[in-house]
Protein backbone atom coordinates (compact mmCIF):
# COMPACT_ATOMS: atom_id res chain seq x y z
CA UNK A 1 0.00 0.00 0.00
CA UNK A 2 2.91 2.27 0.05
CA UNK A 3 2.76 3.34 -3.39
CA UNK A 4 -1.14 3.53 -3.30
CA UNK A 5 -1.54 7.13 -3.01
CA UNK A 6 0.93 8.04 -6.05
CA UNK A 7 -0.92 9.81 -8.73
CA UNK A 8 0.17 9.46 -12.66
CA UNK A 9 -1.69 12.71 -14.25
CA UNK A 10 0.47 11.14 -17.53
CA UNK A 11 -2.40 8.70 -17.75
CA UNK A 12 -5.41 11.40 -17.25
CA UNK A 13 -7.70 11.39 -20.39
CA UNK A 14 -7.87 14.91 -20.64
CA UNK A 15 -4.07 15.87 -20.09
CA UNK A 16 -2.04 12.91 -20.41
CA UNK A 17 0.65 11.71 -22.41
CA UNK A 18 2.74 9.06 -20.65
CA UNK A 19 2.14 7.13 -23.44
CA UNK A 20 1.34 7.31 -27.52
CA UNK A 21 -2.52 7.29 -28.60
CA UNK A 22 -1.84 3.69 -29.72
CA UNK A 23 -1.69 2.99 -25.78
CA UNK A 24 -4.04 5.85 -24.02
CA UNK A 25 -6.58 7.99 -25.39
CA UNK A 26 -5.96 10.95 -24.45
CA UNK A 27 -6.45 15.03 -25.66
CA UNK A 28 -2.94 15.69 -26.15
CA UNK A 29 -2.13 12.60 -27.73
CA UNK A 30 -5.21 12.24 -30.19
CA UNK A 31 -3.57 16.51 -30.86
CA UNK A 32 -0.44 14.87 -31.41
CA UNK A 33 -1.27 12.63 -33.46
CA UNK A 34 -2.01 15.60 -36.48
CA UNK A 35 0.82 17.71 -35.01
CA UNK A 36 3.93 15.67 -33.47
CA UNK A 37 5.72 18.99 -32.58
CA UNK A 38 2.91 19.97 -30.10
CA UNK A 39 4.74 20.77 -26.63
CA UNK A 40 3.29 20.32 -23.10
CA UNK A 41 1.14 17.51 -21.04
CA UNK A 42 -0.43 17.23 -17.41
CA UNK A 43 2.10 16.99 -14.62
CA UNK A 44 -0.29 18.02 -11.75
CA UNK A 45 -3.38 16.13 -9.93
CA UNK A 46 -4.75 16.63 -6.53
CA UNK A 47 -5.55 20.91 -6.81
CA UNK A 48 -8.02 22.57 -5.21
CA UNK A 49 -9.64 25.86 -6.82
CA UNK A 50 -7.14 27.57 -4.30
CA UNK A 51 -4.44 26.48 -5.86
CA UNK A 52 -5.13 27.78 -9.52
CA UNK A 53 -4.27 31.10 -9.08
CA UNK A 54 -0.60 30.28 -8.26
CA UNK A 55 -0.61 27.35 -10.98
CA UNK A 56 -1.76 29.92 -13.74
CA UNK A 57 1.34 32.63 -12.57
CA UNK A 58 3.63 29.51 -12.96
CA UNK A 59 2.29 28.54 -16.15
CA UNK A 60 2.90 31.72 -17.25
CA UNK A 61 6.54 32.09 -15.84
CA UNK A 62 7.28 29.02 -17.34
CA UNK A 63 5.76 29.03 -20.80
CA UNK A 64 7.73 32.75 -20.94
CA UNK A 65 11.00 31.06 -20.10
CA UNK A 66 10.62 27.90 -22.98
CA UNK A 67 12.80 28.89 -25.87
CA UNK A 68 10.36 26.82 -28.13
CA UNK A 69 7.34 28.97 -27.29
CA UNK A 70 6.33 31.75 -29.07
CA UNK A 71 3.59 33.50 -26.30
CA UNK A 72 2.55 36.17 -28.67
CA UNK A 73 1.98 33.87 -31.77
CA UNK A 74 1.88 29.93 -30.64
CA UNK A 75 -1.74 28.88 -29.86
CA UNK A 76 -2.08 27.17 -26.70
CA UNK A 77 -4.54 24.89 -25.37
CA UNK A 78 -4.82 24.75 -21.35
CA UNK A 79 -7.16 21.63 -19.75
CA UNK A 80 -8.10 22.57 -16.44
CA UNK A 81 -10.01 19.75 -14.37
CA UNK A 82 -10.85 20.86 -11.16
CA UNK A 83 -13.53 20.90 -8.54
CA UNK A 84 -13.48 17.17 -7.34
CA UNK A 85 -11.37 18.15 -4.62
CA UNK A 86 -13.29 21.26 -3.62
CA UNK A 87 -16.56 19.24 -3.57
CA UNK A 88 -14.37 16.22 -1.71
CA UNK A 89 -13.46 18.68 1.56
CA UNK A 90 -16.38 21.24 1.38
CA UNK A 91 -17.35 19.69 4.10
CA UNK A 92 -14.50 20.16 6.14
CA UNK A 93 -13.50 23.49 5.21
CA UNK A 94 -17.07 25.05 4.52
CA UNK A 95 -16.49 26.58 1.54
CA UNK A 96 -19.53 27.62 -0.91
CA UNK A 97 -18.81 27.31 -4.74
CA UNK A 98 -18.86 30.77 -4.85
CA UNK A 99 -15.81 30.68 -3.21
CA UNK A 100 -14.47 28.21 -5.60
CA UNK A 101 -15.41 29.47 -8.51
CA UNK A 102 -14.30 33.17 -7.77
CA UNK A 103 -10.21 31.45 -7.60
CA UNK A 104 -11.15 29.90 -10.99
CA UNK A 105 -12.11 33.18 -12.11
CA UNK A 106 -8.76 34.88 -10.69
CA UNK A 107 -7.01 32.12 -12.45
CA UNK A 108 -8.66 32.97 -15.94
CA UNK A 109 -7.92 36.50 -15.18
CA UNK A 110 -4.00 35.94 -15.32
CA UNK A 111 -3.98 33.54 -17.69
CA UNK A 112 -6.53 36.04 -20.21
CA UNK A 113 -3.53 38.95 -19.34
CA UNK A 114 -0.81 36.65 -20.26
CA UNK A 115 -1.34 34.66 -22.39
CA UNK A 116 -3.02 35.42 -25.74
CA UNK A 117 -4.25 32.96 -28.39
CA UNK A 118 -5.42 30.39 -25.81
CA UNK A 119 -8.51 28.25 -25.68
CA UNK A 120 -8.71 26.80 -21.97
CA UNK A 121 -11.14 23.82 -21.79
CA UNK A 122 -12.59 23.59 -18.25
CA UNK A 123 -13.91 19.78 -17.22
CA UNK A 124 -16.70 20.23 -14.76
CA UNK A 125 -16.93 18.10 -11.81
CA UNK A 126 -18.43 14.31 -11.97
CA UNK A 127 -21.52 13.24 -10.15
CA UNK A 128 -19.48 11.96 -6.47
CA UNK A 129 -21.97 9.01 -6.48
CA UNK A 130 -20.29 7.72 -8.78
CA UNK A 131 -17.02 7.73 -7.11
CA UNK A 132 -19.38 5.97 -4.18
CA UNK A 133 -20.55 3.80 -6.97
CA UNK A 134 -17.04 2.46 -8.05
CA UNK A 135 -15.43 1.83 -4.26
CA UNK A 136 -18.20 -1.01 -3.83
CA UNK A 137 -16.37 -3.00 -6.37
CA UNK A 138 -14.71 -5.86 -5.24
CA UNK A 139 -11.61 -4.87 -7.38
CA UNK A 140 -12.04 -1.07 -5.74
CA UNK A 141 -11.99 -2.66 -2.32
CA UNK A 142 -8.34 -1.85 -1.75
CA UNK A 143 -8.77 1.57 -2.93
CA UNK A 144 -11.63 2.29 -0.45
CA UNK A 145 -9.86 3.63 2.77
CA UNK A 146 -8.14 5.70 0.50
CA UNK A 147 -11.06 7.08 -1.18
CA UNK A 148 -12.78 7.72 1.94
CA UNK A 149 -9.66 9.41 3.61
CA UNK A 150 -9.06 11.74 0.12
CA UNK A 151 -13.06 12.40 0.17
CA UNK A 152 -14.31 12.90 3.23
CA UNK A 153 -17.39 14.14 2.39
CA UNK A 154 -18.44 11.17 0.78
CA UNK A 155 -17.70 9.30 4.27
CA UNK A 156 -18.91 11.61 6.75
CA UNK A 157 -22.49 10.55 7.68
CA UNK A 158 -23.68 14.26 8.77
CA UNK A 159 -22.77 15.56 4.67
CA UNK A 160 -25.90 13.72 2.82
CA UNK A 161 -25.81 12.73 -0.55
CA UNK A 162 -28.60 15.43 -1.46
CA UNK A 163 -25.24 18.00 -0.16
CA UNK A 164 -23.03 16.76 -2.39
CA UNK A 165 -25.51 16.80 -5.58
CA UNK A 166 -26.36 20.51 -4.55
CA UNK A 167 -23.09 21.62 -4.38
CA UNK A 168 -21.94 19.97 -7.36
CA UNK A 169 -24.90 21.41 -8.42
CA UNK A 170 -24.24 24.93 -7.59
CA UNK A 171 -20.53 24.56 -8.39
CA UNK A 172 -21.86 23.81 -12.07
CA UNK A 173 -23.92 26.42 -12.75
CA UNK A 174 -21.52 28.96 -11.45
CA UNK A 175 -18.98 27.54 -13.91
CA UNK A 176 -21.43 28.02 -16.29
CA UNK A 177 -22.48 31.61 -15.95
CA UNK A 178 -18.59 32.26 -15.89
CA UNK A 179 -18.07 31.07 -19.46
CA UNK A 180 -21.59 32.74 -20.41
CA UNK A 181 -20.49 35.94 -19.08
CA UNK A 182 -18.86 36.80 -22.24
CA UNK A 183 -16.12 38.33 -19.37
CA UNK A 184 -13.29 35.67 -21.15
CA UNK A 185 -14.07 35.68 -25.34
CA UNK A 186 -11.79 37.98 -27.14
CA UNK A 187 -10.38 37.41 -30.72
CA UNK A 188 -7.71 35.27 -29.39
CA UNK A 189 -8.85 33.78 -26.18
CA UNK A 190 -11.86 31.78 -24.72
CA UNK A 191 -13.39 29.56 -22.09
CA UNK A 192 -15.42 26.90 -22.45
CA UNK A 193 -16.92 24.69 -19.55
CA UNK A 194 -17.36 20.62 -20.92
CA UNK A 195 -20.15 19.87 -19.12
CA UNK A 196 -20.45 15.71 -20.45
CA UNK A 197 -18.79 14.51 -16.97
CA UNK A 198 -22.06 15.84 -15.43
CA UNK A 199 -24.11 13.01 -16.95
CA UNK A 200 -22.05 10.02 -16.46
CA UNK A 201 -24.03 8.40 -13.43
CA UNK A 202 -23.19 4.99 -13.68
CA UNK A 203 -19.68 3.22 -12.74
CA UNK A 204 -17.49 2.26 -15.20
CA UNK A 205 -16.69 -1.22 -15.98
CA UNK A 206 -13.53 -1.10 -14.57
CA UNK A 207 -12.41 0.63 -11.31
CA UNK A 208 -11.13 4.12 -12.11
CA UNK A 209 -9.29 4.09 -9.43
CA UNK A 210 -6.83 1.17 -10.43
CA UNK A 211 -4.47 1.95 -12.63
CA UNK A 212 -1.78 -0.28 -15.27
CA UNK A 213 0.46 0.03 -11.76
CA UNK A 214 -0.11 -2.68 -9.34
CA UNK A 215 -1.18 -0.94 -5.91
CA UNK A 216 -1.45 2.84 -7.32
CA UNK A 217 -4.36 4.94 -7.22
CA UNK A 218 -5.89 7.77 -7.69
CA UNK A 219 -9.21 8.86 -6.01
CA UNK A 220 -10.23 11.82 -7.71
CA UNK A 221 -8.66 11.57 -11.68
CA UNK A 222 -10.46 9.69 -14.40
CA UNK A 223 -7.69 7.51 -16.42
CA UNK A 224 -8.21 7.17 -19.54
CA UNK A 225 -8.84 3.61 -19.16
CA UNK A 226 -11.62 4.31 -17.30
CA UNK A 227 -13.44 6.63 -19.56
CA UNK A 228 -13.29 4.08 -22.72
Amino acid sequence: MIEAPMTWPGLTFHAGCAYDLEKHATIPNILKKFNPNLLGCSDTTGAQSDDLPFQAQSLVSALNAHPKVNIAEDWKFLGIFIGTNDACQFCLNQHTPDYFVSKITEALEILRSNLPRTIVSILSIPQLDVIHQSKQKPECQMAQPLVDFMCPCLANSQTTQKKVNSFISDYFKLQMNLQNSGKFDADDFTVVVQPFITEIHEPSKKCPFIRTVKNSIDCVQFLAPAVK
